[in-house]
């Protein structure tokens, strides 16, 4: 559901986004006006959009859970073996195949099913929007064929490509963006930012001098740079530019606060419809993907699902990611036990404790019994001294066998060390 016109699981076929002529991506320019009030002066502008065009359609209508269970009915389960392409693929939908979550009772129900991560929608909002002011080099969404586009759309002519006695074609400088010497006042105040200890990380780090421009944005950079950093450096901009950047950073910071009141969510739903229009006056038809769509939505997920923190990534990617003292891959020489080698992480404080014997002759023999590489040895047992006391003697027998200096049979260092057992207190 996240490729193509029909990529914004809200509006899907009823959305407006079309293809640019010479950028060639998918665009939602002019795709919000829209979702204003009727009587909105916005909807009346024929120029500051879209050449001669003026907005008289409602909203797309928000489908039902009904209408939703009609549709994904029919497709094939995610168990299934999955056809190459559904018929109507990217024109008249986007889906490829029924979730498994519809197996569950209460899914067809649900309200919030498809819930948009703004982790990920605010790092993308944010990574186009400095890349394009910042000007940087292959990250900008104000390109040559940008510049094209808006002639082919818009009557911006202050922005259209010009073509010199020598025939050379230049790019005006648009009033969006820096010069590089503006640029690299920017990135060096950056480089000079201290922050509190734990509120982000050392985006100094992240400076380029030479190209202004920020490199290696984590999720967390963006999104501490986005709500709190960006208004300031932005400031340099005239006002008809810096105001709507700033209130984009409101939003966002607004939008991820602890507490959201119903007031609020109202007052915050007109104001990014408004602002995004307000964008759209500003920047270039490629600047409007996908991500600078879906934030119109984010409201109505927050009155389903309640503040963010619940619901975006950054819980499940910190429980996911490397430890930080990871050391990759394991030396093939010495590979981990098998049943070992799982990630994970304690849930609560550390603690010393010691093993009574009873749990310390239980845990070494459920971790034998169920390791691969012990597999041969407790055959070995049941076939010599049988099952019946395998829980209470296989430990003792296992450290026995495989240390005995008079036996020939040679052991792997894995399998002696897992016979020592652990030791006898743990964290």
């Amino acid at each position: 559901m996240t490729a193509g016109k029909l990529a914004c699981p809200y509006c899907m076929e009823n959305s407006k986004a079309f293809t640019l002529k010479h950028g060639r991506k998918n665009t939602w320019f002019d795709c919000h006006c829209q979702f204003l009030p009727m009587d909105h002066d916005f909807r009346k502008i024929k120029n500051a959009f879209r050449k001669n065009k003026v907005e008289s359609d409602p909203p797309p209508p928000v489908l039902t859970r009904h209408q939703i269970w009609e549709r994904v009915s029919q497709l094939p389960k995610v168990t299934q073996a999955p056809l190459s392409r559904l018929p109507g693929y990217g024109v008249e939908h986007n889906w490829t195949k029924q979730s498994i979550f519809w197996e569950l009772s209460y899914w067809k129900d649900n309200l919030l099913r498809h819930n948009l991560d703004v982790m990920h929608i605010e790092k993308n909002y944010f990574d186009n929007l400095f890349n394009t002011v910042m000007d940087v080099k292959g990250k900008t969404k104000d390109n040559s064929k940008a510049r094209m586009d808006i002639k082919e759309y818009c009557r911006g002519k202050e922005l259209w490509l010009q073509e010199l006695q020598n025939g050379k074609i230049v790019k005006p400088k648009a009033s969006f963006s820096f010069t590089l010497d503006e640029k690299r006042e920017i990135i060096q105040g950056v480089k000079n930012l201290r922050m509190p200890e734990g509120y982000a990380s050392n985006l100094g780090k992240r400076a380029d001098m030479n190209e202004g421009k920020l490199i290696g944005m984590k999720s967390y950079d963006c999104h501490v740079f986005m709500e709190t950093l960006i208004p300031i450096p932005f400031s340099h901009l005239p006002e008809r530019i810096w105001k709507p950047i700033t209130e984009i950073s409101l939003f966002f910071k607004d939008l991820c606060s602890g507490k959201l009141l119903e007031s609020s969510l109202d007052r915050m739903e007109e104001n990014i419809l408004v602002t995004t229009a307000k964008l759209e006056k500003i920047f270039p038809c490629g600047f409007f993907d996908v991500m600078e769509h879906l934030p119109i939505h984010l409201i109505q997920e927050a009155r389903l699902g309640g503040p963010v923190q619940t619901r975006w990534m950054y819980p499940f990617e910190r429980r996911n990611r490397p430890n930080r003292n990871d050391e990759g891959d394991s030396d093939p020489l010495f590979p981990p036990i098998s049943i070992f080698n799982q990630n994970g992480r304690g849930s609560k404080k550390r603690e010393k404790r010691g093993f009574t014997d009873m749990e310390m002759q239980s845990a070494v023999t459920h971790v034998l019994l169920n390791c691969p590489e012990i597999k041969s040895y407790v055959n070995l047992f049941v076939n010599t001294w049988g099952n019946e006391d395998i829980y209470t003697e296989f430990s003792k027998w296992l450290r026995n066998y495989v240390y005995d200096e008079y036996s020939s049979v040679q052991h792997l260092q894995l399998v002696k060390e897992v016979a020592l057992g652990p030791e006898s207190q743990v964290f």
